[in-house]
């Protein structure tokens, strides 16, 4: 019997030893997982500070997609823009300019006019 009683004593022991060295090593991984969570954490914000667009202007607090200041002043092609007259451009004098009404009824008479 007593060795029976030695022979539980000591796995009991082993055990007890063992369950320490368990905790052991749950208490070190613990701390590395929360290293690891803070350093991915930092990364995030990192990474989510450059995905932020720039922005364009300095009088604007817009970034340069939605800042209306930055569409304006930037060219939108080549060519002549909306409303540019040119450098040739000369308004047709008032005596030229003539007025004349078209009707569709005006329109019709002078197709059936014309031979076909």
């Amino acid at each position: 019997m007593d060795k029976d009683k030695e022979e539980l004593i000591r796995q009991l022991l082993l055990r007890d030893r063992l369950l320490e060295e368990m905790s052991k090593l749950l208490g070190e991984l613990k701390e590395e997982n929360q290293s690891l969570h803070g350093q991915l954490e930092e990364a995030r914000k990192a990474e989510e500070v450059l995905r932020k667009p720039k922005k364009d202007s300095k009088t604007s607090s817009q970034p340069p997609s939605q800042d209306e200041k930055a569409k304006i002043t930037k060219p939108t092609g080549w060519g002549a823009k909306p409303g540019h007259q040119g450098f040739s451009y000369q308004p047709l004098p008032h005596d030229k300019v003539r007025v004349v009404p078209a009707t569709a009824r005006l329109i019709l008479q002078s197709r059936s006019a014309t031979p076909t």
